[in-house]
C-alpha cells in the first residue's frame, strides 16, 4: 500500500525484456536507506517487487501483464519515473490509499500554468463515469492529486509548483501517457451501488478485481 506522495524521482539505467518478463534498474535520485530485497517500491505508480541492488541502484521484475497494462514498457534509459517506498503502519497518510495497481492509461490532453500552481487536463474514459469524483482523489504516476473539475470527456487535477518541480511530471508533455489509478473507497462504493442499479460498467470492475 502506498499514499500517493512521491519520495524521490528516480532514472532509468536499463529496462531488458525477456521471455516471460522485463527487469527494470532505477537510480534513485535520493537514495533509500535499508531496501531489502523483496519490498514494494511504486514506480510511476506500479507496485514492483525489488530483486536485486540497493538503495542506489535497484532492480525490480515486471511481468509482461504489468507491461501491457502500464506505461512501464515504454520506458526508455535516462527517463524520469516517480518513486514510493511501501507505506509503514506509523507512516502518515498525506495523500490517500493506493495500491500500485494500475487501472487505466491516459494521456495528458493540456497543461496550464495558473499563478503558481498547474492544471492538467486528461482524457475520462468512459467507464470511469462513476469513478471519478470533483475534489476527490487519484493517483496519476503515482501522485496523489484531487481532481478540480470534471466534464464528460475529460478531467482537471490542480498540481502545486512543488510536486510539479519535485516529481516526473515537469517532463510530462501533451499527449505523454500516465498511469491512472482510481480512488480504492470509490471502487469499492461504485461497485456496491451499481449491484443494486445497475449503474457502473461491470465488465471494468471485473477486469480489475472488483465484481
Amino acid at each position: 500500500m502506498f499514499t500517493g506522495i512521491v519520495q524521490t524521482t528516480g532514472e532509468i539505467r536499463s529496462l531488458k525484456v525477456r521471455i516471460d518478463d522485463a527487469l527494470l534498474e532505477v537510480a534513485p535520485a535520493n537514495p533509500f536507506e535499508q531496501v531489502a530485497r523483496g519490498e514494494s517500491i511504486a514506480v510511476n505508480g506500479v507496485c514492483l517487487t525489488l530483486v536485486g541492488g540497493d538503495g542506489r541502484l535497484f532492480q525490480a521484475e515486471v511481468s509482461r501483464e504489468t507491461l501491457a497494462r502500464t506505461t512501464l514498457g515504454r520506458l526508455h534509459t535516462g527517463d524520469p519515473v516517480n518513486l514510493e517506498r511501501a507505506l509503514q503502519l506509523t507512516d502518515r497518510l498525506g495523500g490517500h490509499l493506493v495500491q500500485g495497481h494500475v487501472d487505466q492509461v491516459l494521456h495528458l490532453r493540456a497543461v496550464t500554468r495558473a499563478g503558481e500552481h498547474y492544471e492538467l487536463t486528461f482524457e475520462k474514459p468512459a467507464a470511469a463515469a462513476n469513478l471519478l469524483v470533483e475534489k476527490g482523489s487519484v493517483a496519476l504516476d503515482g501522485v496523489s492529486l484531487t481532481v478540480a473539475r470534471e466534464l464528460s470527456d475529460v478531467f482537471t487535477v490542480a498540481m502545486l509548483r512543488f510536486t510539479w518541480e519535485n516529481t516526473a511530471f515537469r517532463c510530462r508533455r501533451v499527449g505523454d501517457a500516465v498511469n491512472a489509478e482510481w480512488d480504492l473507497i470509490g471502487k469499492y462504493v461504485a461497485k456496491q451501488v451499481g449491484a443494486r442499479q445497475g449503474g457502473v460498467d461491470e465488465a471494468f470492475l471485473k477486469r480489475h478485481g472488483f465484481a
